[in-house]
């Protein structure tokens, strides 16, 4: 059932957490409309840990300000960054309660994990021998009815961890050469630009297309895309 990790002693688990009253990130994230991707590793000259995340929510740096204070006790340095469509951080803290427990028991996050609405949902490898003990440590620190937790098919947690590389390939595999070209062209010249600095006559003429092929080259590129969305579950 898990494939060849089992042999090894390695099962994949997945797992989500509620109910974190100490973590800066699963607070954070309860501002947000869109979902945290983290990535935290041990720093190698230290007991410090370096925190890396992502979200397409613009408003990370504002909702991070508004919580810093009560985290200033773990907090070495944090940088924080907005590009208009998403935001990025990078902190070092000197405390790290959720990865200590995973160093305890030797267990392999598979990176990144993520936060949603103030729970943490995360696919991961463990010894066998080990979960007994580390799941009574999470259901001693979160709470039993916090905790939900499933052993997985080791083929399942990598189409997990590669859903989104898997998504973008089946969408670009579903457009055309023509589709892909107009495509481009008209995000170059500002077509989808709010007003729009370029138009379908204006399009055509570059292509050598008329305006109508433009079009129905336009419409059938993003249903396509919509639709690849849609089949992921992502609207």
């Amino acid at each position: 059932m898990y494939g060849i990790l089992r042999f090894h002693g390695l099962i994949p688990i997945s797992i989500t957490i509620a109910g974190h009253h100490e973590s800066l990130l699963a607070n954070l994230s309860k501002y947000l409309n869109r979902p945290l991707y983290v990535e935290v590793y041990r720093h190698p000259m230290g007991s410090m840990y370096v925190v890396l995340a992502y979200t397409s929510d613009p408003g990370l740096c504002e909702y991070f300000r508004k919580i810093r204070r009560m985290y200033e006790y773990k907090i070495v340095g944090i940088t924080c960054e907005n590009t208009g469509d998403a935001s990025y951080f990078i902190a070092l803290k000197s405390k790290c309660e959720f990865y200590e427990i995973l160093e305890k028991y030797g267990v392999i996050v598979l990176m990144p994990y993520i936060f949603k609405w103030g729970k943490r949902f995360f696919n991961a490898l463990i010894d066998e021998a080990m979960l007994k003990n580390f799941l009574k440590e999470l259901y001693d620190r979160y709470g039993r009815k916090n905790v939900y937790f499933e052993k997985t098919k080791t083929i399942d947690v990598t189409k997990k961890l590669y859903s989104n590389v898997s998504l973008l390939e089946k969408c670009l595999k579903k457009l055309t050469r023509n589709e892909v070209k107009v495509l481009k062209l008209a995000l170059k010249r500002g077509y989808f630009n709010i007003p729009r600095k370029s138009t379908l006559d204006q399009l055509g003429l570059e292509l050598n297309l008329s305006k109508v092929t433009v079009e129905i080259h336009l419409r059938k590129a993003l249903k396509k895309i919509i639709e690849s969305i849609e089949e992921s579950n992502m609207l």
